[in-house]
């Protein structure tokens, strides 16, 4: 699902159901959200901001899910 933020045109995709289980999953396996991050190859920003709103920048969101999926 494509969403469009009207303050900022920027694109993001949202998380399903599944996928938001599967990432919280994988994030509890490591002792830091920076730790997760770091194997994930995204920022703490970039993944604190996802575990917030389930949602990210395309780019953000294909390389999380091509590790968690």
């Amino acid at each position: 699902m494509q969403n469009t933020n009207n303050v900022t045109k920027r694109k993001s995709h949202r998380l399903n159901e599944a996928q938001k289980y599967q990432l919280k999953a994988f994030v509890s396996s490591y002792d830091t959200i920076q730790e997760a991050a770091e194997e994930l190859g995204v920022s703490r920003q970039v993944l604190d901001r996802v575990l917030l709103v389930w949602s990210g920048s395309p780019e953000s969101m294909r390389i999380i899910l091509a590790k968690i999926v």
